[in-house]
């Protein structure tokens, strides 16, 4: 779930591990992870990575990113977005809720 750039420079480790070149064993990593859903997903990835490269994981932070819902124009009509998928029902209910503030 890595985009390719970073699939590939984190593959570039490898040659660092092999033929007992400890260059990187035990080191401390952090994998850090963003999706669009979940970053749980390329968080795992990148710990697998630094598994492999003997990189001693030391936490693994994940978030949400932000949806692509605003930037591609069908924010009111899209069915099947981030938007309607998780954020619509906050804004309704808080928009019964507070009617003036949502203007």
């Amino acid at each position: 779930m890595l985009n390719p750039v970073t699939h590939a420079f984190l593959e570039r480790w490898f040659k660092f591990r092999n033929q007992e070149r400890d260059l990187l064993w035990g080191k401390l990593g952090v994998a850090f992870g963003i999706g669009g859903m979940n970053g749980m997903f390329p968080a795992a990835n990148i710990e697998n990575l630094f598994m492999y490269s003997f990189i001693e994981t030391v936490a693994s932070v994940y978030s949400q990113g932000v949806a692509s819902c605003f930037t591609c124009g069908y924010v009111e009509t899209c069915a099947v977005g981030m938007l309607e998928m998780k954020i619509k029902n906050i804004v309704v209910s808080t928009k019964k809720k507070n009617p003036q503030r949502m203007r």
